[in-house]
């Protein structure tokens, strides 16, 4: 009980937070591209447009601002008559970064407010990209271009980077980012807008394995657990070969792992790194590098689970594209592109940080099940939904409404079931979501 009401004061805190930032006229003046914007008292306020445009959407602009507007009305407040080409004047005035600094000055409040989950004291990030498909338009072609067979030809609609930093025990997006698929994942990495340092570690897998990464991490002085590649380095066959479970290993850069150190400005110079071997229930070998060469304090057999940890991500696109419907573009400009996107991105935090407190009632409620439970995620985001407009807009207490979607979420839970797992199906996908075409329910 104590957990659920210190969580619940961080929600509520975080609620109030929010709200005062969205009215804050330095915050608007920031973030407003039009001097004259958002100066007087309009209709649709730049707190109202931002809520707006972070909700999970499915349907057409106009449908989903009048389930707004009846929401809001809802909840005892007077919204005025609105219809879709007030949104699109009004987010035109807004620059997209408005959500990722929302985003960031949130994750900040919640590590100066509440009680983040640690692996052994370290705060754990996982990184990855995926791809997202784009409207095809010339905007959108000029910023990301579209796909193109071996002889050049165009085959498919514009595809973005999609590059995410994510805390899988808290559940929170630390940073993400779209940009050209021209940019590999490794060399987005050092452009993710966060603050790098001590106490934190990096889970990646074989798409990270670089000197020139390992030391950029190290200056920075992250901590990192990377899975190797087999076959590139005799140091790895010779471990492999070795049937040693772990060794610390002296990794010298070859002449191109200089240039790339040249060309990120890190050192140079020879690093010694721990290796740890990993066997998987199907018998095949995985080599995990890491900086943490204490064998006291972080044994061997925690690297197995470690890593596993590094799924999350893989999970968390999944919630992005197909739960949160991250690619049902409201617009067809690259500007509305970054602002459903980074709109997603802190609506999902919202998420989580709501989930994380309702999380006691869940235990408390499953205490004498035999499996254990989580919230469902794909109903808390319907719910979230629906219920968000209370939060920030109505007359009751924050608290009250609080307790109202704690019981909502955990009212509606999914089963873990242990050591199940499924093999990959590496079909292309195929479906398109045209901005003008969308589902009406």
């Amino acid at each position: 009980m104590l957990a659920h009401n210190l969580q619940n004061d961080f929600c509520a805190n975080l609620t109030y937070y929010i709200k005062s930032v969205l009215s804050s006229k330095s915050f608007i003046e920031e973030f407003k591209t039009i001097p004259s914007a958002f100066t007087r008292q309009r209709k649709l306020s730049f707190a109202d447009l931002l809520l707006f445009l972070a909700r999970p959407r499915q349907q057409s602009m106009a449908s989903e601002l009048r389930v707004f507007i009846d929401q809001c009305r809802d909840s005892d407040r007077n919204f005025p008559d609105l219809d879709d080409s007030s949104i699109f004047k009004a987010r035109s005035k807004v620059h997209y970064s408005a959500f990722s600094e929302l985003n960031q000055r949130c994750i900040n409040f919640a590590k100066n407010h509440s009680q983040l989950k640690l692996w052994n004291g370290l705060q754990l990030m996982c990184v990855d990209g995926s791809t997202l498909r784009l409207p095809d338009t010339g905007d959108i072609s000029d910023f990301f271009k579209p796909q193109s067979d071996a002889n050049g030809s165009f085959s498919g609609p514009p595809l973005a980077r999609f590059m995410a930093l994510y805390d899988p025990l808290n559940e929170i997006c630390l940073s993400a980012d779209i940009d050209n698929t021209s940019l590999s994942e490794i060399k987005s990495l050092p452009s993710l807008s966060w603050n790098w340092g001590a106490n934190q570690l990096l889970l990646a897998d074989r798409h990270y394995d670089a000197f020139w990464l390992f030391s950029w991490l190290s200056e920075r002085h992250v901590d990192f657990c990377i899975r190797l590649k087999l076959d590139q380095r005799s140091i790895i066959m010779d471990f492999l070969n070795s049937g040693l479970t772990e060794r610390v290993v002296e990794f010298h850069p070859g002449r191109s792992a200089r240039s790339r150190c040249r060309q990120h400005g890190v050192s140079e110079a020879p690093r010694s790194l721990r290796l740890i071997r990993v066997q998987l229930p199907d018998g095949s070998i995985e080599v995990l590098a890491t900086s943490l060469t204490d064998n006291q304090q972080f044994p061997a057999h925690l690297f197995k689970d470690l890593y596993h940890q590094r799924w999350s991500i893989e999970e968390k696109f999944k919630q992005y594209k197909c739960l949160m419907q991250i690619e049902h573009w409201s617009g067809k400009s690259a500007a509305t592109v970054f602002q459903d996107f980074h709109a997603k991105i802190w609506a999902s935090n919202l998420v989580a940080w709501i989930a994380a407190a309702a999380e006691s009632i869940v235990q408390k409620k499953c205490a004498n099940r035999t499996l254990k439970y989580k919230i469902n995620y794909a109903h808390a985001i319907s719910a979230f939904k629906q219920y968000a407009v209370r939060l920030f807009h109505s007359n009751l207490n924050i608290r009250i409404s609080l307790q109202r979607l704690y019981k909502v979420f955990a009212d509606n839970l999914s089963a873990i079931r242990p050591n199940r797992s499924n093999p990959r199906n590496h079909k292309p996908y195929q479906r398109e979501f045209y901005p003008a075409y969308k589902s009406a329910f």
